[in-house]
C-alpha cells in the first residue's frame, strides 16, 4: 500500500505546486490590498449591506476584520472545492478513464486501495494548505501591517483549512463510490460544498433558520478561525474530523460493494440472492455477516454524527418556564335532608308451569378434507465471478462438477471469464 500512495503523490505533484502557489497569491494579494486600503473604504458598515453580510464579511476597520471578511472568508470555499476534486478524482475519474479497474485487478483489496487513496490524498491537501501558508506568512513578514496579530498565527489559522477540505474530500469520495458517473458525483459535491458555505452565511441572517445551522460543516469552521483572536476551537475541530472520518466509513462501506465500470444507480444494481456463498479461501471474500455489522455501524455513527449537534443546540437554547393555567373552584355539595320513603310492599309472583324436556338431536361429526401443500420451487443460485476466480475453482467450491457448471450456462470458452459475469450454479441431481 505504501507503493500506492507514493505513486498517488508523485502523480499529483503539479497539482500541489500549482494549488498552493495559487493560494498563497491569493492571500497575500488581500495583504496588499490592505495596506493600500483607503480610509473610507475601512470605516464601511459592512454588515449594513445585505450582499456583503450573506458572503460572510464582518468589517474592513482592522487587518484581521478585513482577512477574516475577504481572503479568509473565501478559503474555505476554495480548499472545499480543492478536496473535491482531489476525491472526486481519486475513484470517479479514475473509474471513467479505466484505469480504475487496473488498480482493483492488483493483488490488493478494495479495503486497502481506497484507504491508500485517501490517506494521498488528504497528504495532497496537507501539503498544498501548508505551502500557501508559508507563502502568506512570507508576504506578512515583507509587508509588516499594523496589526497585534503574528505570522505564526496567520500560518496556523490558513493550515487549520485542511479540516474543511478533508471534510469534502470524504464526502467526495463517498459519492464517487456511490453515484453511478463521474459527473454526477461532482455535480452533487459541488452542491454540498456551495449549500454549506452560503447556508452558513444566510443562516446567521434569519433567525427562522439558526437551527439548521449545526448540520453545514461551515458553520464549525467559523467558530474555528476565531481561534486568530479569540480562544482556540478543540471542540469544532474534532466535530469536523468526526463527520469527515464518518464521511470515509461510508466511503469504504459504498466502494466494497461497487461493481466497476457498471454505471448503474444504487436501486437499478442487481443484489445477489440470499443463499449465495461466496468463496473465502480461493478469491478472498468475506461472509455477510462481518458487512452486515460494518454497514450497521456506519449508519449508527452517521446518525450519532447527524444528531449530536442538533442536541447540543438544544441544550443550549434557553428554557422559557410556561405558566400552568389555574382552574376555577370547584363548587360544594351542600348537604341535602333526607326524604322519606314509603315501605316496600310484598306481591305474588307469577309461578310459570315445567314444560316437557328438550330433546337433542347429535349432528353427524365433520368429515376431514385433504389438503395438498404444493412443493416449494427451486430458487436457481448464482455466483459472480471475483477477482482470481477460475470455473474449475467455481465448480468445487459450489460442490458440482465442471461440465455442468459448463452446460448450465452454455460456456463456449470455458478459460475466457470476466469479472463480474454471473454464473447459474446447476443443481445435484435428486436421489
Amino acid at each position: 500500500m505504501l507503493s500506492l500512495i507514493l505513486w498517488e503523490i508523485r502523480r499529483r505533484v503539479g497539482t500541489i505546486v500549482g494549488w498552493a502557489i495559487g493560494l498563497g497569491a491569493f492571500c497575500a494579494a488581500h495583504q496588499l490590498i490592505y495596506t493600500a486600503l483607503p480610509d473610507e473604504v475601512r470605516r464601511i458598515d459592512v454588515r449594513a449591506l445585505t450582499l456583503l453580510e450573506s458572503l460572510g464579511m464582518q468589517t474592513f476597520a482592522t487587518f484581521e476584520g478585513f482577512m477574516l471578511s475577504t481572503a479568509l472568508n473565501l478559503l474555505p470555499l476554495l480548499t472545499g472545492a480543492l478536496g473535491v476534486a482531489l476525491g472526486v478524482g481519486a475513484l470517479a475519474a479514475e473509474e471513467s478513464d479505466g484505469t480504475l479497474e487496473w488498480l482493483a485487478s492488483l493483488p490488493i483489496s478494495r479495503t486497502r486501495l481506497l484507504l491508500g487513496k485517501a490517506i494521498a490524498a488528504a497528504f495532497v491537501l496537507l501539503a498544498i494548505v501548508a505551502l500557501a501558508g508559508l507563502i502568506t506568512a512570507g508576504a506578512f513578514l515583507a509587508l509588516s501591517p499594523e496589526t497585534p496579530v503574528t505570522a505564526a498565527d496567520l500560518f496556523l489559522v490558513i493550515l487549520v483549512n485542511w479540516l474543511i477540505g478533508f471534510v469534502f474530500l470524504a464526502i467526495s469520495l463517498f459519492l464517487g463510490a456511490y453515484l453511478p458517473t463521474r459527473g454526477a458525483a461532482t455535480s452533487t459535491s459541488a452542491t454540498a460544498l456551495l449549500v454549506s458555505f452560503l447556508g452558513n452565511n444566510l443562516a446567521g441572517m434569519a433567525p427562522a433558520m439558526e437551527p439548521y445551522r449545526t448540520l453545514l460543516p461551515h458553520f464549525y469552521f467559523d467558530r474555528i478561525t476565531g481561534m486568530w483572536t479569540g480562544e482556540v476551537g478543540w471542540l469544532d475541530m474534532g466535530t469536523l474530523a468526526a463527520i469527515g472520518l464518518g464521511a470515509l466509513l461510508l466511503a469504504f462501506s459504498a466502494f466494497t460493494r461497487r461493481s466497476l465500470t457498471v454505471a448503474a444507480w444504487p436501486w437499478q444494481r442487481p443484489r445477489p440472492p440470499k443463499r449465495l456463498r461466496t468463496i473465502a479461501a480461493t478469491a478472498g471474500g468475506t461472509s455477510s455477516g462481518p458487512r452486515a455489522l460494518a454497514s450497521t455501524i456506519v449508519a449508527l455513527l452517521g446518525l450519532a454524527l447527524l444528531a449530536a449537534p442538533v442536541a447540543a443546540y438544544r441544550e443550549l437554547a434557553p428554557v422559557v418556564p410556561t405558566p400552568l393555567p389555574t382552574l376555577p373552584s370547584a363548587p360544594t355539595a351542600t348537604p341535602l335532608s333526607p326524604t322519606a320513603t314509603s315501605a316496600p310492599t310484598t306481591e305474588p309472583t307469577a309461578v310459570i308451569p315445567p314444560t316437557s324436556t328438550p330433546t337433542v338431536t347429535p349432528s353427524p361429526p365433520p368429515t376431514a378434507t385433504a389438503t395438498i401443500t404444493p412443493a416449494p420451487t427451486a430458487t436457481p443460485v448464482t455466483y459472480t465471478v471475483q477477482p482470481g476466480d477460475t470455473l474449475a475453482e467455481i465448480a468445487q467450491a459450489q460442490g458440482v462438477t465442471l461440465e455442468a457448471l459448463i452446460e448450465a450456462n452454455n460456456i463456449e470458452e470455458p478459460s475466457r471469464i470476466e469479472v463480474g459475469d454471473v454464473f447459474i450454479i446447476p443443481l445435484p441431481p435428486a436421489e
